[in-house]
Parts: C-alpha cells; structure tokens; sequence
C-alpha cells in the first residue's frame, strides 16, 4: 500500500523515539532522496531497508539508535491507524446477538475487529 504525505506524520528528530513499535521511515542527514523504511520494536531501530515489508523482517540492529548522536536521522510513521474502520454513513449498527458494523455491501465487521468497546456500538 503506498501512502501520500498527507497520511504520514511530520519528521520527527533522531532524538526522540517512537511511542510505539513499527516500521516508520528514516530520513539521513536531511536527504530526501535518503530515506529508508527501518522498523523500531523494544527499543531499537533496525537497519533499513528499502521496503516497509522488507524491514518490518529486518533483524540486524541498527548502529544509530534514539540518541544525542543520532539526530541527523528523522523518521516519521503513519498519521493514523491504516487498519482502522472509520464509521460513515453508509454503514449502520448492528445490534443483535453479534454486534459489530453491517455495511451496506452485505459485509458484517464484528466489534471485537474493530477495536472498540462493544458498548461503543449501542
């Protein structure tokens, strides 16, 4: 899936690490033309790759963790969750035995997909 600048976060410096676990974009020195996808899980950075699938199985520890040292690499993740359901009105709710979102499609999402409390949905 290929995202547009409006979906990605803005730079965050290398002294700063991420809140949660992922694979973000690295930005070297600045350069645009220099960024590669690089996954953060436990703590650590891990080497770069030149795809998000790529790193998000990378296993070789980075050499430029979250430091004073290593501000010359930003990074940078998603704004939002891509695998959120935002509800629209196209979608209605479902309260029968299985709650969850009925779409208009036929397609039932139950709640415990969706992440959010069931009570949410009444």
């Amino acid at each position: 899936m290929k995202f547009d600048e409006a979906d990605k976060t803005p730079w965050f410096p290398g002294t700063v690490a991420p809140a949660r676990d992922g694979v973000y974009e690295r930005r070297y020195y600045g350069d645009d033309n220099e960024i590669d996808a690089s996954r953060f899980a436990d703590g650590l950075w891990y080497c770069g790759c030149r795809s998000a699938d790529s790193a998000s199985r990378e296993h070789l520890v980075s050499g430029y963790q979250t430091n004073d040292d290593a501000d010359c690499f930003e990074w940078r993740g998603l704004a939002s969750d891509p695998n959120a359901v935002t509800i629209t009105p196209e979608m209605h709710v479902v309260a029968h035995n299985a709650p969850g979102l009925a779409l208009d499609s036929g397609e039932f999402i139950p709640a415990a997909d969706l992440n959010i409390d069931e009570e949410d949905l009444f």
